[in-house]
């Protein structure tokens, strides 16, 4: 798996020399059960010393992240966290854990995202560990990832335990961790060097001799404050030895205490030589970086030495060895943040864009995009950072860091937006499962300029975003088969193995669209197909998992109910090598269809309770409609129509409010449905016929849809005495699903046999009797979705009494199943 962050943000810091603080360690290690460890203290306390201290001499292996800005994103955070653990446990393989941000297909509560990563990586590490988040404060407090660190708190199993390092306390309470004598805390009294303690670190990690009084006279000043040490001794080495005693004694006035930090800080910072201010002020942008970076980046050809001299004498500079950059460097957090204080308020503005710009082509040479983009917004140059966005975006995106993008786009200004078809479909993304009107919108405007530009990735993302948004919205800007119509003629003209991702992405969502708007459920399959062998040779397992159960949505819809047993098992294999909230939804869904068509209600009950359940449990809203779908499909046939009105009746509610024109046409289709079950032809004629203009009209036109109307139409009519309009619905209908092949023409079939036989037209009724019968015989069904029980009595007496040859006696096993 590779880290896509500096080694620097995964080690803790070097130590070369410290002091030995046993009081402090050994109380740390007694309390090793505890679910919490918070060491708070203010800046420059040795905290991550002494949590690298307790690192380096337990037994119990620790991840280490230091915290910067950018993982207020929870999305990063998380990132952070595995990749430190698989930089701690090299053998083990966390690639599945990297998948989860990325596999989003809907809105839902952060609350349950963030408990589906915490028990992934509680679930990944079998062993006991330690997770240590240096610097958590540099967090903003309304940021999302503290509910994220809230939820590891909370969820972490009790053999992860977690070390936080912060200045202030979290936005949440800690009370009932302390309650319950889970949190051991470190403050700044416990933190504080005591006098034997300050004394070691002056004379043995220092080399300084100082009498005992004025060993007193500067644990008296500093209060035990490890920075001040720090510094005091800076300022102290570049004193002659002989002063050093009359600086402590006299040179430090006690009205200084509250403002030590500037004052030693401008101290060390003074007794530098010009060219090395200059340099420790412009490398302070970097968060961490190698000393040939720093070089190139200030001219300072000594940059190695200048930057190990600092470390050697314990002056704020960290450094970690990473195998392919070597030595990486970074500032303490609080030197780094006196160094930009100088950064601001010493060098002009243009100085600073013209150091921004110059770290952003150092980093583009080396293509460290990412880190470029950020440069690059801050020198103002915003036609570098669109260019870069636009290469890096996608991937970005497929790995789930939307925030990160979303906040770029929001200082790219409007104009060059739209005038970048890449920029277009970023931002659609950011926004996929939510604004689908105008995602539609700035979708068309990117295929527009993709198409300009003979961009065929750009082609082939557009359209497979515009499929899907069509789809979730249920109500077409364009319309539906247009968008397929353009994404099969784009698939069909392309040769080759280029763009698999992409290629991958829009066969799914054609196969999507085709099942579920396109009308044809065979060729949605074929397009599944496609995507699951791409997905296959991608090794991406979250697009194989959608692409198969799509499949087995489309293998139900199309009546190969001998195949559905053989899918269900690959997508369940799939579920159990990729335990995702997100898949285990779309297969359970996926199943509700398989075992519906079958007549297996128990089992499609069972599958539908376990998507609800693991849609309540992880907070996918948007799954409220779809489940109503499928209890209005079932009620029925378990004679509950009651409970199928009210079902029914709040799904159009549902779809009105939010404009979903293509589901309130299948709710009042499958309302039509009970009702038809009722025997209350009239209700039924009447939400059957205002379903029919919906799923008929330009905003959510659906062939299959319409077809299963007419079937419905057909048997309504017949018991209403209308038998013309009976004809011709049911000619219509079995016409649509004798040329695609599907199922539903068995009972077209039956409605067509009972017609002619009310009609008095027995011979026509014999031919659709055996038509029916056998398509049902040669797929081994007893089920059918559409037909009524009442009305399947009747097919089954009309073909016992007609006698025909070779079904009459399927006609019989069809009455013992009633």
């Amino acid at each position: 798996m590779k880290c896509p962050f500096s080694v620097s943000k995964v080690t803790p810091p070097s130590l070369p020399k410290v002091v030995n603080r046993p009081r402090l360690l050994d109380r740390l290690e007694g309390n090793h059960d505890r679910r919490l460890i918070f060491i708070l203290g203010q800046a420059a306390q040795g905290k991550p010393t002494l949590a690298a201290s307790l690192v380096e001499r337990s037994k119990i292996p620790s991840a280490w992240v230091n915290i910067q800005e950018e993982d207020s994103d929870p999305v990063i955070l998380y990132y952070s966290i595995v990749y430190s653990i698989q930089y701690l446990i090299k053998e083990a393989d966390l690639s599945s854990l990297t998948a989860y941000p990325a596999s989003e297909m809907g809105p839902r509560s952060d609350i349950s995202l963030y408990r589906e990563w915490t028990n992934a990586i509680g679930g990944a590490v079998p062993v006991p560990m330690r997770i240590v988040l240096d610097g958590i404060d540099r967090v903003p407090a309304e940021a999302k990832a503290w509910l994220f660190l809230k939820t590891l708190l909370e969820e972490l199993p009790r053999h992860i335990s977690l070390i936080v390092i912060s200045r202030q306390e979290p936005p949440f309470g800690l009370q009932e961790l302390k309650i319950k004598k889970k949190m051991e805390i470190l403050v700044n009294k416990d933190l504080a060097f005591t006098l034997e303690e300050g004394n070691a670190f002056i004379k043995d990690i220092c080399g300084i001799r100082l009498s005992a009084d004025a060993l007193r006279r500067v644990h008296q000043f500093t209060e035990g404050w490890i920075g001040g040490f720090v510094l005091l001794a800076g300022c102290l080495e570049g004193l002659q030895e002989e002063l050093r005693e009359e600086y402590v004694v006299r040179g430090i006035p006690d009205s200084l205490k509250s403002e030590v930090f500037s004052y030693l800080g401008q101290e060390i910072f003074a007794s530098q030589p010009l060219r090395i201010q200059e340099f420790l002020v412009k490398t302070s942008i970097l968060e961490s970086f190698a000393s040939d970076f720093a070089r190139d980046l200030t001219g300072i050809s000594d940059a190695e030495e200048v930057l190990l001299d600092f470390v050697r004498r314990c002056l704020f500079v960290h450094r970690a060895y990473d195998d392919k950059r070597g030595w990486i460097f970074r500032y303490h957090l609080i030197f780094r943040d006196f160094l930009k204080s100088r950064l601001h308020s010493r060098l002009p503005e243009n100085e600073k864009r013209a150091l921004y710009s110059r770290a952003a082509s150092l980093l583009e040479q080396r293509g460290e995009l990412r880190e470029a983009v950020d440069f690059c917004l801050l020198a103002g140059n915003l036609s570098s950072a669109t260019a870069h966005i636009e290469k890096i975006g996608l991937s970005l995106l497929r790995t789930g860091r939307v925030g990160e993008i979303a906040n770029w786009l929001t200082i790219i200004p409007q104009d060059l937006l739209e005038k970048s078809p890449w920029l277009l479909l970023y931002l659609s993304m950011t926004r996929r499962f939510t604004n689908a009107a105008e995602n539609l919108k700035d979708l068309g405007n990117a295929l527009s300029l993709f198409s300009e530009k003979g961009d065929i990735r750009g082609k082939l993302m557009s359209l497979a975003l515009m499929i899907e948004a069509s789809v979730v919205r249920g109500q077409d800007v364009i319309p539906i088969k247009s968008l397929i119509r353009q994404a099969e003629d784009l698939l069909r003209s392309l040769g080759g193995e280029a763009y698999p991702f992409e290629r991958g992405t829009l066969w799914l969502q054609l196969g999507f669209a085709l099942t579920i708007r396109g009308g044809n459920p065979r060729k949605g399959l074929r397009a599944c197909d496609n995507a699951c062998l791409i997905a296959k040779e991608l090794g991406d397992r979250a697009l194989e998992a959608q692409a198969q159960a799509n499949a087995l949505r489309s293998l139900a819809w199309a009546g190969e109910f001998d195949q559905l047993d053989k899918k269900a098992e690959e997508v369940r294999g799939l579920v159990e090598k990729y335990p995702n909230p997100n898949i285990n939804i779309l297969c359970s869904i996926a199943n509700c269809d398989s075992m519906l068509v079958r007549g297996r209600l128990e089992k499609t009950l069972e599958y539908l309770q376990d998507a609800r359940r693991e849609a309540e449990a992880h907070g996918f809203t948007y799954l409220y409609p779809v489940t109503l779908l499928y209890d209005l499909l079932l009620e029925p046939g378990l004679h509950q129509y009651s409970a199928a009105e009210d079902i029914g009746n709040r799904l159009f509610g549902f779809a009105e409010s939010i404009g979903n024109v293509f589901m309130m046409g299948l709710a009042l289709l499958y309302l039509g449905r009970s009702y038809y079950f009722q025997g209350e032809y009239p209700k039924a004629a009447e939400r059957i016929t205002r379903s029919r203009q919906m799923l008929g009209s330009d905003k959510a036109r659906s062939d299959y849809h319409l077809a299963i109307s007419g079937v419905l139409n057909g048997f309504v009519s017949l018991h209403l005495g209308d038998y013309g309009s009976a004809e011709k619905d049911l000619s219509e209908a079995l016409n649509y699903f004798s040329e695609i092949k599907c199922f539903p023409q068995v009972d077209a079939h039956f409605a067509f046999a009972l017609l002619k036989n009310r009609s008095g037209n027995k011979e026509d009724a014999v031919v659709h009797l055996m038509a029916g019968l056998k398509l049902a015989m040669d797929r081994s069904s007893d089920h059918f979705v559409i037909l009524s029980q009442n009305d399947l009595l009747e097919v089954c007496f009309l073909a016992i009494e007609l006698e025909i040859e070779g079904v009459s006696d399927y006609a019989q096993h069809l009455l013992s199943t009633i």
